[in-house]
């Protein structure tokens, strides 16, 4: 299962960078529970999830950041079925800095389509992510 999500946050990271919001929730089981540090969010379904996500790649290519490379930190099988990855979102300007990191906790459910988040704790999103409000 590890080896499978690796796959599915490369391709989410290149949906990501390519503006292509619907298949950057392809790998999300619904309804997907977001916890940030202020707000908890249920998304009903992938539509929902989308219009969350519609402006944040620009919001992070106006910002300078060209490129996202995710790192699975650790994975953590709890049967053939549950697992949670810690994984570090790295993001670097067009001439490869790093910019800045994102850390995210994921609870996966392993499905006919592989494994699917269920639940995302997104540890410092309010701080880091471009147009979000600061705490």
């Amino acid at each position: 299962m590890q080896a499978e999500f690796a796959r599915k946050l490369r391709t989410f990271a290149e949906a990501l960078q390519d503006g292509d919001i619907a298949a950057t929730t392809d790998w999300n089981a619904f309804p997907l529970t977001l916890v940030r540090n202020m707000e908890t969010r249920i998304f009903a379904k992938p539509e929902d999830l989308q219009a969350d996500f519609a402006d944040v790649w620009g919001a992070y290519a106006d910002s300078g950041i060209a490129a996202i490379s995710p790192r699975i930190l650790s994975f953590r099988s709890y049967d053939p079925g549950v697992a949670i990855a810690d994984v570090e979102w790295m993001f670097y300007d067009k001439n490869g800095a790093m910019r800045h990191q994102l850390y995210s906790t994921y609870t996966l459910r392993n499905t006919d389509k592989g494994p699917m988040v269920c639940v995302v704790v997104s540890h410092n999103e309010m701080r880091e992510r471009p147009g979000s409000p600061t705490v």
